[in-house]
This record gives structure tokens, sequence and C-alpha cells, in this order.
């Protein structure tokens, strides 16, 4: 069975998909997948050097997340050609509802640089 979020191949009665890690609920052998959860997309990764820091910010403030689209970015096409793949779009970043405006304010912080006034120290 394929993850209705992300694509990849599901086991039969997997508590989560193994790539995008959304929850599944089974009835007998019905999947639901519980994708609202994870519904708004904070960060899509133009430059793939941004990820993994995205991912640690959020990972060391306890934001739950998952990233759509990594995967499959050297499986179709030409790969990452520019970056990210041109078919699938960059990889984007989705956190609960509840989590939007902590996640904003981290990605925000992290995209305007370090914080300080600028001093050296010698």
């Amino acid at each position: 069975m394929k993850c209705l979020n992300c694509g990849s191949e599901v086991e039969l009665h997997a508590a989560s998909c193994p790539q995008c890690e959304v929850a599944i609920r089974w009835t007998g052998d019905e999947a639901e997948f519980l994708v609202e959860e994870y519904s708004v997309a904070v960060f899509a990764a133009y430059d793939p050097t941004a990820l993994p820091v995205i991912e640690s910010l959020l990972l060391a403030n306890d934001i739950p997340y998952i990233v759509n689209n990594e995967l499959g970015q050297d499986v179709v096409g030409l790969g990452r050609v520019a970056g990210y793949n041109i078919a699938l779009g960059p990889p984007v970043v989705t956190v609960p509802a509840a989590y939007e405006q902590a996640a904003r304010e981290l990605i925000a912080s992290a995209e305007s640089g370090p914080i300080g006034d600028g001093a050296t120290s010698e």
C-alpha cells in the first residue's frame, strides 16, 4: 500500500509511514492516514543545505514535523539538478497547526542570521 502523504510503500498494519512518519489508523485491513495532523507547511527547502538546519532547530525545540518529498528527490527524472527535483518540487517541512507560530519564529531567526550585536571578540 502507498502512503497518501508521500507515496512511500507502507507495510500492512504499520503504525506509521516509514518515510514521512504520518500515523496510520487501521480498521481490519483498511488504513486511515492521519495526514491532517501535519497540515501546515512552514518551510520549503529550495536550498538543500538549509533543510538539516531547520530540522535540527525543530528537534531541539520539541516541535514535531515531517518532511514531504525528501526521499523522492533523487528518484524521479534528473534528480536534484537545481538543488531540488524540479518535477517534485522542493522538500517541504510541515508541522501540526498548534506548532505553526513557534516553528515560523524559529525558521525566521535562522534565516535572519546569528543573534547578537555583530561585535567580534579578539
